[in-house]
């Protein structure tokens, strides 16, 4: 679905949606504990919450430029021209969830995609989704070129972030440093 326009994902990323491939910030969402959640709710309560942080979601996407590529269970996959967008995007999901039972874990990154039937596929795609898999609840992670993308940028509003640096290895992929936004 795509919260941005009507256009279809390549023509999103890339303008005139003549290639398959752009570099974008990807990033990933999932609620935490969610099974447990859902098991205390039961099912028909956790739709509707659910529901009500997809919708949210859907909108601060939107709100920040960027484009949901799908849901994933009780995830989002999310797609950005920048790094700075993606970041405040996350960050603004985190205050608000759309629900109050709702708390998340995040991973971002920046790089190449291939775009095929309105989805990303590739190492970024992989990358984003282990650091997502290994933030903690109500955790942001984010690879060294994320961080270097805002630092760079040096947008005001990132100056009092609180960053935690580890080295990390995550499933598939060599030790390397990420940053955990507190």
């Amino acid at each position: 679905m795509a919260t941005l326009s009507k256009k279809g994902l390549k023509e999103w990323a890339v303008g005139i949606g003549t290639e398959n491939q752009a570099v974008l910030a990807i990033g990933f969402t999932d609620i935490a504990g969610s099974t447990v959640l859902n098991r205390q709710l039961g099912d028909e309560r956790m739709s509707e919450v659910r529901d009500a942080h997809f919708a949210h979601s859907h909108m601060l996407c939107q709100e920040y430029h960027g484009y949901v590529v799908k849901t994933l269970g009780d995830g989002l996959l999310v797609a950005f021209h920048a790094a700075t967008h993606a970041l405040d995007f996350l960050l603004a999901l985190r205050a608000d969830t759309g629900h109050e039972l709702v708390t998340l874990h995040a991973g971002l990154y920046v790089g190449p995609v291939v775009i095929q039937d309105n989805d990303v596929f590739g190492t970024t795609v992989n990358y984003t989704a282990r650091l997502e898999g290994a933030a903690k609840r109500d955790e942001i992670l984010v690879s060294a070129s994320v961080k270097a993308h805002i630092d760079t940028y040096g947008a005001q509003r990132h100056m009092t972030l609180q960053w935690a640096k580890r080295i990390h290895k995550l499933q598939g992929f060599d030790r390397r440093p990420i940053w955990a936004v507190q």
